[in-house]
């Protein structure tokens, strides 16, 4: 393994397991807002438009998983209601991912830092006496 991705895998330690979640939630989010058009897709070809004999496999077991052609006619405000659940849930994966990746990628940070902090002492006192105080502040802080 090259030294760099050596250094980005010792670096990521500790933190793997929320990155990890957070590809997880990732997915299951790009799942659930896939399902979203899917909807529609159901209740125009299975239930208003099309002859559910001749709908796709998939129509056909989303219509009696959902109580039938002529439940779902007379109760399409559960068409509206799914579409709204799965958004939220989506949603709520997406903001899930987001906070832990951010958790993950801040908790990086703080290590690196403190590597830096623990490497500024044991540098040479020429190295301190050339170095602008306000060039190591920044690389302390903003660089990282």
């Amino acid at each position: 393994m090259s030294s760099k991705y050596r250094l980005i895998w010792q670096l990521t330690r500790g933190q793997r397991l929320r990155y990890g979640a957070a590809l997880l939630a990732l997915v299951l989010g790009s799942c659930f807002m896939y399902l979203v058009p899917l909807v529609p897709q159901v209740v125009i070809d299975g239930v208003l438009v099309g002859d559910p004999s001749r709908a796709s496999a998939f129509v056909r077991r989303a219509l009696a998983l959902a109580g039938g052609r002529d439940f779902l006619r007379n109760h399409l405000w559960i068409a509206g209601l799914a579409m709204v659940g799965l958004t939220a849930i989506a949603g709520t994966f997406a903001y899930l991912r987001g906070r832990w990746s951010a958790r993950a990628s801040e908790g990086i940070v703080r290590g690196v830092r403190a590597r830096l902090y623990d490497h500024l002492p044991h540098l040479p006192v020429a190295y301190h006496d050339r170095a602008e105080t306000g060039d190591l502040v920044q690389r302390c802080t903003s660089d990282v």
